[in-house]
């Protein structure tokens, strides 16, 4: 798969992502359908897929979620943090939040 590297953005006031993926990275790889970045990855490396939702009014958003979470079908939550870079192929205009954590 290819991406592109993003980086991550914290709360200052701690980690609430319940040890999530962003919590232990600088930079991660953003990868969806409408990105095509330089990085490649392999397999069995976690990144961030881009899933794009729409909320209760019917209004569409994006979010980043670690690819482990995608692949075991478990629901998370956003944790304080975002991903963002100046790259011009990073498919939004603003940060994006990452949806890492997940109740234990």
């Amino acid at each position: 798969m290819k991406g592109l590297s993003v980086e991550i953005y914290r709360n200052s006031l701690g980690d609430c992502t319940n040890n999530g993926l962003s919590s232990k990275a600088k930079n991660l790889v953003l990868v969806g359908e409408e990105i095509e970045g330089p990085v490649t990855i392999t397999n069995d490396e976690d990144c961030l897929v881009l899933v794009h939702l729409e909320d209760y009014y019917g209004v569409p958003y994006s979010v980043a979620i670690p690819k482990s979470i995608v692949e075991s079908g478990k629901r998370s939550m956003f944790g304080g943090n975002f991903c963002y870079t100046s790259d011009s192929r990073f498919p939004l205009d603003n940060p994006i939040k990452i949806f890492d954590r997940v109740e234990r």
